[in-house]
Formats: structure tokens, C-alpha cells, sequence
């Protein structure tokens, strides 16, 4: 039976450690090398991201990730808007060998590296312009 959207998230639910969005501000906090990436669309981040992010449509990020995102070992902190897309990205950076990687806000679990934030975190910066 064909995959639907539903049984990609699925999938890459099970495959991907979850993490809290106080995790990914306590080692910012602490200094903590890690890089934001935000894989909105140039449009969504106009209204608002993270200083100091990385951005990288979701649509590009097979094409650009190498380029942009040179350490495959660093700890990636993926962001979007509802966290479908940010999901997905944190699965295929771990196919392209970022090691490091995963994603999922949860209070629950903890994990240094890849994570979705959610625009409720209350985090983001406002600005009129595009990084």
C-alpha cells in the first residue's frame, strides 16, 4: 500500500529521539555549541526567527545542507512552524550523515541535538527584514 503523509510523520516519529524546548535554551544558555536551523519558508521567516539561525527551506535541504551545514557531527537544533516539516528534516539529515541528530519537543526527554521549537516558545526575534 502507497505511503500518505500521516505514514512519513509516523515514521520518523518512531525514528527520532524526542527533546524539550528548555533543553535547547539551557545550552544556549550555557554556551553550548549549537546550530539553529530553521527550515521555514523565506515568508514565514520574515515574521519572525531565532538569531543567529540557519535558513534552510525544507525544500532545499537535500541541495544545501553540505554547503550550509558543513560538520555532520555538530548538534542541530531543526525548527518550523507546527513541526511537521522540522520532523521530516531532522529524518533526513540523519540519511545525508548528520549523526547527531533529532527532534521533537517533548517535557519529557532530553537529547542535545536535533529539536523542533515551536513559535509558542517564545523565543523568536522580531524583525522586519530577512537573515
Amino acid at each position: 500500500m502507497p505511503h500518505i503523509s500521516h505514514d512519513f510523520l509516523d515514521e520518523a516519529r518512531r525514528a527520532i529521539p524526542e527533546v524539550s524546548v528548555e533543553a535547547v535554551a539551557a545550552r544556549r544558555t550555557h554556551g553550548d555549541e549549537v546550530v539553529l536551523l530553521d527550515v521555514r519558508e523565506h515568508e514565514e521567516v520574515r515574521a519572525g526567527y531565532i538569531e543567529g539561525a540557519v535558513t534552510i527551506p525544507r525544500g532545499f535541504l537535500e541541495f544545501r545542507a553540505a554547503e550550509q551545514l558543513p560538520q555532520t557531527d555538530t548538534d542541530i537544533v531543526v525548527y518550523c512552524a507546527s513541526g511537521a516539516r522540522s520532523l521530516l528534516a531532522a529524518q533526513v539529515l540523519r540519511a545525508m550523515g548528520y549523526t547527531r541528530a533529532c527532534t521533537r519537543v517533548s517535557q519529557k526527554h532530553h537529547c542535545a541535538t536535533i529539536y523542533i521549537v515551536p513559535r509558542t516558545s517564545g523565543i523568536f526575534t522580531k524583525t522586519k527584514g530577512m537573515i
